[in-house]
């Protein structure tokens, strides 16, 4: 017994020519390529996002620990300057110091942040940059104010608040540019209360101290 199969389709129909077929894979490159760097974009945000709550994070609990304990506290930051051009550049890394017996004691673990994103500046000042040190203090007193702020012992800068300014490793940030405030995050630590804020664009020094409304 034979079956026959019968085909349903036009006889006179022809297949896709080169041409379309070329059109069609360009347009899925295209795609995927946009799709690839909008994922880049957040993953690269995200990290930015993580290393500033890591640094927030830090001034608030040696604020509050000054405060509970009425000692002063420290958050002392590790920001040897970043490459973009090398492979792997060294970790920024933050944590917590107190004082006891006349020396100072760290409180807690060093905590890294994300590669791809870090620390650039402190009241405009970059870390590694001159003869700015690659460590900066923040210190608070019993009363959770910020009696200080330094790159080294001998140089102190407790007049002003501070104001701390992260970015994603290889942006270059201009604070006249109102556009690409929104490349940088901020973080302020108010002096006369010690209270810390942050910003999901650039404020402070080097950026205008207004808000900024994009």
């Amino acid at each position: 017994m034979r079956i026959r199969v019968q085909g349903h389709g036009d006889p006179n129909r022809r297949g896709f020519s080169l041409i379309e077929m070329m059109v069609v894979f360009s347009i899925i490159g295209i795609l995927a390529s946009i799709g690839t760097m909008s994922y880049t974009s957040f993953i690269n945000r995200a990290k930015l996002g993580s290393a500033t709550d890591i640094t927030a994070s830090n001034l608030r609990q040696a604020r509050q620990l000054a405060i509970a304990t009425r000692v002063s506290h420290r958050v002392v930051f590790n920001v040897p300057s970043q490459d973009s051009t090398e492979s792997s550049p060294l970790p920024q890394e933050v944590w917590v110091e107190k004082w006891e017996d006349g020396k100072w004691i760290p409180v807690s673990d060093p905590k890294r942040l994300p590669s791809g994103a870090a620390i650039t500046s402190f009241n405009g000042r970059e870390p590694g940059n001159g003869t700015n040190l690659t460590v900066y203090y923040a210190e608070f007193n019993y009363r959770g104010q910020m009696t200080k702020c330094y790159f080294s012992s001998d140089a102190t800068e407790g007049s002003m608040s501070l104001y701390i300014h992260l970015a994603r490793i290889g942006d270059e940030v201009d604070p006249g540019n109102e556009e690409e405030r929104v490349l940088a995050n901020s973080i302020e630590v108010l002096r006369l209360t010690g209270r810390v804020r942050v910003y999901d664009y650039g404020y402070g020094v080097p950026f205008p101290t207004t808000e900024y409304r994009g």
